[in-house]
């Protein structure tokens, strides 16, 4: 097990939600724990208690009650500064250029000592090279993520906070992004990475889990990770009386999709799924696909998000 990191601890934060002083609970009794070398995803609605515990792990807002733990330790103001956080909108100063902007960044950073080579390289990776002159108000979006990243990442945090990082991105830059984020991993960082794009989620993270109204109501590592890969097995050209025939001696798929002489299986072991596809090929049977999957998963995902959002 990977040395943990970060630890919420029955975490509440209220807020007086109008002038009438009535109370609302943003976030409930929240524990959650980030390890080395993990990505965690943070999914959940609007008004799900997200931004409210990344302000708290910030030290933006202040719990009511509840603890944050940082290397085994209360979380102090030393380390909130080396956490790396990009938010979910680009908050840069416009007026600077990006060599300007990750420059007066590094330079709050003590130990770090700053060059025109390391500015260079840092931005050269990012793909600002061309565009390290140009003010930031002059950039698309796209470019002002990358930018983001660099404030987020030069640093050298062991523990980053990020936000949609992927919002307004092409196709090649989510490419890179996804690179990064797993370099990130492979380095032994610790992620907290908050998405709506569950394929993405199920790309990048090791962990993911879910609020609903500030409360947890799913952690992936309450469960086996067997339970969140399946094995499909896709098959044509024998019927479904033939099909039926084997059932009897093999064990049962765990959902089965017939249409004519073409079957789709799904196997939560893959020794099963094995004995099906020798069982089949010794039949003849033309094996179209077969490939770990994990869209039962997603779909189980989805339904929680959906049912949350009613």
């Amino acid at each position: 097990m990977n040395e943990p990191i970060l630890v919420i601890k029955d975490l509440t934060k209220i807020f007086n939600a109008d002038v009438l002083k009535k109370k609302f609970c943003a976030v409930d009794s929240l524990s959650l724990t980030f390890e080395e070398g993990k990505v965690t995803g943070l999914l959940g609605h609007n008004g799900a208690g997200k931004t409210t515990t990344i302000r708290m792990i910030l030290g933006l807002i202040r719990p009511n009650s509840g603890q944050i733990e940082f290397r085994g330790k209360p979380i102090s103001y030393l380390d909130r500064r080396i956490i790396g956080y990009m938010p979910e909108t680009n908050r840069l100063p416009q007026s600077l250029t990006p060599e300007e902007a990750l420059r007066s960044h590094l330079n709050c950073y003590e130990g770090i000592k700053v060059t025109k080579e390391l500015i260079s390289n840092t931005l050269e990776k990012a793909g600002l090279e061309k565009h390290k002159k140009k003010k930031i108000k002059e950039l698309s979006k796209g470019l002002g993520r990358r930018v983001a990243w660099t404030l987020a990442t030069t640093h050298d945090p062991d523990f980053l906070i990020l936000d949609e990082p992927m919002s307004g991105l092409d196709p090649l830059g989510r490419a890179e992004f996804t690179e990064w984020i797993l370099q990130l991993r492979q380095r032994n960082k610790a992620v907290l990475l908050c998405m709506h794009e569950l394929e993405m989620i199920d790309q990048l993270c090791d962990e993911v889990v879910m609020l609903s109204r500030g409360r947890l109501i799913y952690a992936s590592h309450n469960e086996e990770k067997s339970e969140r890969v399946m094995w499909h097995l896709s098959v044509s050209g024998i019927g479904r009386e033939s099909l039926e025939n084997l059932t009897g001696a093999l064990p049962a798929p765990s959902l089965r999709e017939t249409q004519d002489l073409s079957h789709k299986l799904w196997f939560k072991d893959q020794q099963q799924a094995l004995k099906w596809l020798k069982a089949l090929s010794s039949e003849g049977v033309l094996i179209q696909e077969f490939k770990e999957d994990h869209s039962p998963y997603l779909n189980r995902l989805l339904a929680m998000y959906k049912g949350d959002a009613k």
